[in-house]
């Protein structure tokens, strides 16, 4: 599977490479969007088999301590067994102890399939980091040069980090788009999810700049951010009240360092 994608991959990029001198603004948005496409799959995959794998060591932490439980009992009743005269109770005994040891082999063959399962998504995730590297390469090679197109691209940039819930990559994209002018993105809005009717339902750039920085753990760069806002309306009301309560949550040295 990710053989395949890397060579779809390496198929995009030797056409950009071919078409550099001769690529109108058409192609190149759809070509990016293939790789923004891929690159989303690959980072969805990623997740889907690191909580695989995360699940698998979880219940091999529940194996281990079961396994463990198993062999204090079996060794309890041992020591009981060589006490014991009556050969009925001997019997019970021995049962019992053939009872756990099947349970212990049966833990011991989930252990193995668990420890595979663990070892296969190991070699999964290295593969699907080398895709969406490749993925990666191919969208930082397209660049448009004309400012309309420049904004499409920097708008499909962010809409395939936002899908991926890559904060850190979509806010570095609306921050090109804001080029050097944060409180410019107050008046972009960007379609954020599409309605069962086909519209889509759109957000200012500069609330969703503000998500993603305070998604990636810098709520002060959000919070200043917000303060921005200067329309008066309820939704610019909102949006520095949300400032204000981003900057009391912070520490009072790291408050008073945005105010100098």
């Amino acid at each position: 599977m990710d053989l395949a994608a890397l060579l779809e991959l390496q198929r995009i990029d030797t056409d950009i490479e071919r078409s550099t001198s001769q690529r109108t603004r058409l192609p190149e948005i759809a070509t990016h969007g293939e790789a923004e496409r891929e690159l989303a799959r690959v980072r969805a995959e990623a997740v889907r088999v690191a909580k695989a794998r995360a699940g698998a060591l979880a219940e091999l932490d529940v194996i281990e301590s079961e396994s463990a439980a198993i062999d204090s009992h079996r060794q309890r009743l041992e020591k009981q067994l060589r006490t014991i005269i009556a050969p009925r109770e001997a019997e019970a005994l021995q049962n019992e102890m053939a009872t756990l040891a099947a349970k212990r082999n049966e833990l011991d063959d989930r252990g193995i399939e668990l420890l595979e399962a663990t070892s296969a998504a190991d070699e999964e995730l290295g593969e699907l980091a080398v895709t969406e590297e490749a993925a990666g390469r191919v969208l930082e090679r397209i660049s448009p040069t004309r400012a309309a197109d420049q904004q499409l691209w920097l708008t499909l940039r962010w809409r395939a980090a936002h899908a991926a819930l890559d904060h850190s990559r979509a806010a570095q994209a609306l921050e090109q788009l804001a080029a050097g002018q944060p409180a410019r993105l107050e008046s972009l809005e960007l379609p954020v999810r599409q309605r069962q009717d086909g519209s889509w339902w759109r957000r200012p750039a500069l609330e969703l700049l503000a998500d993603h920085l305070e998604a990636s753990g810098q709520q002060g760069r959000a919070a200043s951010l917000l303060l921005l806002s200067s329309r008066a309306d309820a939704a610019a009301a909102e949006r520095l009240l949300r400032g204000l309560r981003l900057l009391s949550d912070l520490p009072t040295p790291e408050r008073d360092a945005l105010f100098e």
